[in-house]
């Protein structure tokens, strides 16, 4: 029997009787004297791939990035940041290229914004530019606050990017968030239609460069009433797309009820106008008794209060059973009216 541990070079000729166990050898021999660094490379395209997958995708898990600074979160939704072991792009430029569209495409990324306006992971593009076309399932989870500040500005132009940019986008949630159930320090946990975050979401759905988008609504906030409305129509007014959808959801209760209260403590913050005079004299003719005291007669509202017909604001798609159907406007009109509107701001 032929020793086997000997080490041939590639041009001496084969023994016969044992060609493939020479074979094994010569190859063994020539990879261990050449390139012993570079082993990943001998494997075909279609190995090597398979390897890149098995090494880069975490689905079903949710890559987060942000997710501590952001606030509460289910723990069924997120536990802990998973870290994806990128190094393999660091290699070289043959990895890096078959490797990247690999991460980016085959897992959920999700970068969220930091407390009281704070960018957080949005200071720059959580995804360069370059990047974008390879994205097919992302989040963006943003704290609803003043629109102003420098979050909302930063996720406003990463949204842009994404309605130029993201070609292959199949999913995209958008969640906006409040602190009204636990800080409660900002009241601005309605997104108006001038809010910058709002103005692309309107450009992103008539760019229609996303698939399937989702905005979803998180401790108690909200949109406008008739802005959520208007991105539906919009949506659909050249009829139901075959391959596209868009979705509302929210994960608790967002009441007239409740924006009644925050207008009320805009009133007092002096940040909305007060009532006119018109409205005062309104009130007090309905409020008055009349000559005898009495008052006009009592109204049976008992219905209005039961516990089906006391529910909030409705999203598209949510219905009341006690209601017709609603139909859009023709031509949708927004006004946003500003504290500028009726005070003079001097410097």
């Amino acid at each position: 029997m032929p020793v086997m541990s000997r080490i041939a070079p590639l041009d001496e000729p084969a023994a016969q009787g044992n060609s493939i166990q020479d074979l094994v050898i010569r190859q063994t021999a020539a990879l261990s004297l050449h390139k012993p660094d570079d082993l990943l490379s001998y494997f075909p395209t279609e190995i090597r791939l398979m390897i890149f997958e098995e090494l880069l995708i975490v689905w079903p898990k949710i890559v987060f990035r942000g997710a501590r600074d952001f606030g509460p979160l289910a723990e069924q939704e997120f536990e802990e940041e998973i870290t994806i072991p990128w190094q393999i792009l660091a290699t070289c430029k043959q990895y890096y290229w078959e490797a990247m569209p690999i991460m980016y495409s085959m897992n959920r990324f999700v970068f969220c914004t930091g407390q009281g306006g704070d960018p957080g992971k949005f200071w720059r593009f959580p995804i360069q530019i370059r990047y974008m076309p390879y994205i097919t399932d992302l989040g963006i989870y943003l704290r609803a606050d003043v629109p102003t500040k420098e979050a909302a500005k930063r996720i406003a132009h990463f949204i842009k990017a994404l309605a130029r940019h993201a070609v292959n986008l199949d999913h995209l949630v958008v969640m906006i968030s409040s602190d009204s159930l636990y800080d409660h320090t900002c009241p601005w946990d309605i997104i108006f239609c001038d809010h910058p975050v709002a103005t692309e979401l309107v450009s992103l759905i008539e760019a229609a460069t996303v698939q399937h988008l989702k905005i979803r609504l998180h401790d108690n906030a909200c949109l406008f009433p008739s802005f959520a409305q208007f991105l539906h129509h919009t949506f659909y007014k050249d009829g139901v797309p075959a391959d596209r959808t868009l979705a509302f959801s929210r994960s608790s209760e967002s009441t007239m009820e409740h924006m009644m209260d925050m207008q009320h403590e805009l009133f007092e913050m002096g940040i909305l106008p007060p009532k006119d005079d018109d409205d005062l004299e309104d009130d007090d003719e309905e409020t008055n008794p009349g000559p005898y005291g009495g008052g006009g007669p009592m109204e049976d509202d008992y219905e209005e209060h039961r516990k089906a017909f006391d529910s909030g604001m409705l999203l598209p798609g949510e219905v009341r059973r006690y209601r017709g159907e609603v139909i859009p406007p023709a031509v949708w009109f927004f006004e946003q009216t500003k504290i500028t509107d009726f005070y003079e701001v001097t410097n």
